[in-house]
């Protein structure tokens, strides 16, 4: 396999005795020179969600530096198919926190050892941030020597959800968010202080998905930014004061959708990625097509196709689908998309007349190859992945992000009438 790598401009903190380490303070860095660093780039892609898995697999094929890949949301896409720079360094199965840490650790040895000189990029979802640092810090990188982008949505995640310790915007609401605020900088100089002391423990590294609370807190750090597909949400709050704003405004938020990187890629990589995700070959398994047949019989309709997607522990939704077929039977081909681990409403849904999509069916790729489509479900980071134009309606009540958006008018083909 022979590899062309692509070389980086890595920009660094330094003082007058070399480069700087953790225990100067995340206050710090901003008032230091910089040093440029001209390196071989090798990238490290982690994620757990279809959306984080679709960044980073979107991303790996805009160059054709060595990367490295785990991702747990099982048949996303096919590795197979991928160009040979990709390798996967982690099965896709769960594994125990442990494991992800000190697996990630020796890749971070094995590239190290291999070229003594290269630069690290990671690419992590939001709240696997902290294995990066635990690897880097443990083999004795030094900052300048690797980069991590940590890869949102605005989204759950950021806004509640179901883990205590999420980076939640809540947190930095009122002038209590400003204590907050500092505690987090704190802490987080306390935990990376302790990476680079030795090992820790099961319980400490079993809390390393729950501790991206950090997550903004570390955007302060030259090395660090953050992938939003919205910052001006926590800009743009009013429920955050004017030094919390400030805060928000040194971290470093970038705005980036996956249509962005989609866009980016040239007609070869485009038909590469497509061929790894509607292509994939586990959907033969179940119906002797590919993806990409499976959704072509269906969707070389005259009528446009309508999905409706689904959520977990979900309430009777019969009735508001027969209000759905109702308003839209005539006009549209009427589609299915259960939760991935919920579909308990499939069967009733098919003895309707819809028919039902694989659980397991990545529905941005879905409404990317397809920009004629529309959906219109529960509350979901799927709204914010796709064509503003291809929502047509939400059900139930909708969360803060996706209201915020709403209320600005980024959904203009939204019909009013099914939001309750």
């Amino acid at each position: 396999m022979t590899w062309t790598v692509v070389s980086l401009v890595i920009i660094t903190v330094v003082s007058g005795s070399g480069v700087i380490g953790w225990a100067i303070g995340l206050r710090q860095f901003a008032r230091q020179p910089y040093r440029v660093v001209m390196a071989e780039v090798h990238h490290v892609y982690m994620s757990r969600g279809t959306l984080a898995t679709l960044y980073n697999s979107l991303h790996m094929l805009t160059d054709n530096n060595p990367s490295y890949i785990w991702f747990d949301r099982r048949d996303t896409f096919n590795l197979d198919t991928m160009p040979d720079h990709v390798q996967q360094f982690l099965p896709v199965y769960s594994h125990t926190m442990e494991h992800i840490a000190n697996q990630t650790r020796q890749l971070v040895y094995n590239i190290v050892a291999k070229n003594p000189t290269a630069t690290i990029h990671f690419f992590v979802e939001s709240h696997l941030m902290l294995f990066p640092f635990y690897a880097v810090m443990r083999n004795g990188l030094p900052t300048y020597r690797f980069y991590i982008t940590a890869i949102g949505g605005l989204g759950w995640d950021f806004t509640g959800g179901v883990w205590a310790d999420n980076p939640r915007i809540h947190d930095y609401f009122g002038y209590e968010g400003e204590a907050v605020w500092n505690q987090h900088i704190e802490d987080f100089e306390n935990l990376l202080e302790k990476f680079s002391e030795g090992p820790l423990s099961t319980a400490e590294y079993n809390n390393f998905e729950f501790n991206c609370r950090y997550l903004f807190v570390a955007g302060l750090l030259p090395n660090f930014e953050i992938w939003l597909q919205f910052p001006e949400y926590f800009l743009l709050n009013n429920q955050i004061t004017p030094t919390m704003q400030g805060n928000f405004i040194q971290t470093s938020m970038v705005k980036r959708q996956p249509l962005d990187l989609l866009n980016q890629l040239n007609a070869e990589m485009r038909q590469v990625f497509f061929n790894a995700t509607l292509g994939n070959p586990v959907w033969n398994r179940a119906n002797g097509l590919s993806l990409r047949d499976y959704l072509n019989a269906h969707f070389d309709v005259e009528k446009p196709v309508m999905i409706v997607t689904g959520t977990r522990g979900m309430p009777d939704i019969l009735p508001i689908i027969d209000d759905i077929i109702e308003k839209y039977g005539d006009d549209y081909v009427l589609m299915w998309k259960p939760h991935p681990i919920y579909t308990v409403y499939d069967t009733a849904m098919a003895e309707r007349g819809l028919i039902v999509l694989p659980a397991q069916l990545p529905m941005e790729i879905l409404m990317w190859a397809f920009p004629d489509a529309y959906l219109g479900g529960y509350h979901s980071t799927l709204f914010l992945g796709v064509r503003s134009t291809q929502v047509r309606f939400f059900i139930g009540a909708i969360g803060n992000e996706l209201l915020f958006l709403y209320q600005r008018g980024f959904f203009t083909n939204l019909d009013k009438r099914l939001l309750k």
